[in-house]
């Protein structure tokens, strides 16, 4: 039966995040309020610092979902009538959560807070984990799966997936005053962090695009000799490797040009998500 709560997470996955809800939508029924749930969580905490220009409320926001997720995880609810805090309790109820992969999502927004830079690319790829991995895993015990290859596998897919999405939001963020790029990578191209919106300065830009693609690749790489052995309900998980793909191997051809409007308008090819996840072959 559709209720009012999985319309409204059905809404805020697919307003706010595509591309996981395009995913999404390949889980079985029972599951997908569930991965609504968390999507429409990691959405919520992800968007405060888009949202809120006041530092003080940024923060009483966050530590408000601390404060609720520390009573949801004692069994208690403390914001009767919220549809996502419903959920999450309803998932909690259902499933055997690790509560601690939602704090680890909490104390990584609280990075994005407090810093509008990376210094190096190893502190980016931190984040890459620490703001993608805990998620996956999540997903994982809704699966019920606990093994450690498939642990091992979304988190290689976890990093190149975080770590594609920030390449895509370079220019967007460094219009917002964030810079994507970490310091290391500009100094090593002489790039500085104002050249980033200069369109006439994009050759040199692609340069650093080229390197974080690669290693975007690197970790994707890790994950083709085992993704297709995943059980039929990772699904959701398993098509990120598609849309992945698809997307490092569309900057490539654009020359690494972010501002290419092939890149810019990327979006997944669903037809090739039906037919991979019909046949569950991902390396054609």
């Amino acid at each position: 039966m559709v209720t009012n709560e999985l319309i409204f997470l059905n809404d805020k996955v697919k307003t706010y995040d595509r591309d996981r809800y395009i995913t999404a939508m390949f889980s079985a029924i029972n599951d997908r309020k569930f991965i609504f749930a968390l999507y429409a969580f990691n959405i919520d905490i992800s968007r405060i610092w888009e949202t809120v220009e006041e530092i003080q409320i940024r923060h009483i926001r966050l530590q408000w979902w601390y404060d609720t997720l520390l009573e949801l995880e004692r069994g208690n609810n403390t914001a009767t009538g919220h549809p996502l805090v419903e959920s999450l309790q309803e998932l909690s109820e259902s499933k055997n959560l690790s509560f601690k992969h939602f704090f680890t999502l909490l104390n990584t927004k609280r990075y994005d807070l407090d810093h509008s830079s990376f210094d190096t690319i190893d502190r980016l790829i931190d984040y890459c984990i620490n703001s993608s991995f805990p998620l996956s895993l999540l997903l994982l015990e809704v699966f019920e799966i606990n093994g450690e290859e498939e642990s091992d596998l979304v988190k290689n897919l976890s990093i190149s997936w975080a770590l594609t999405g920030t390449i895509r939001s370079i220019i967007k963020s460094s219009s917002l005053g964030r810079v994507l790029i970490p310091e290391e990578l500009l100094e090593k191209y002489n790039i500085s962090s104002r050249d980033i919106l200069n369109e006439n300065k994009k050759n040199d830009l692609s340069e650093i695009v080229n390197e974080m693609v690669s290693i975007s690749k690197g970790y994707l790489n890790q994950c083709t000799n085992i993704i297709d052995s995943l059980p039929k309900q990772t699904l959701p998980l398993s098509l990120q490797f598609i849309i992945v793909k698809e997307y490092l191997t569309t900057i490539e051809r654009s020359n690494f040009n972010l501002y290419d409007k092939r890149v810019i308008l990327m979006k997944p090819n669903i037809l090739k998500l039906v037919i991979s996840a019909f046949k569950k072959k991902y390396f054609n």
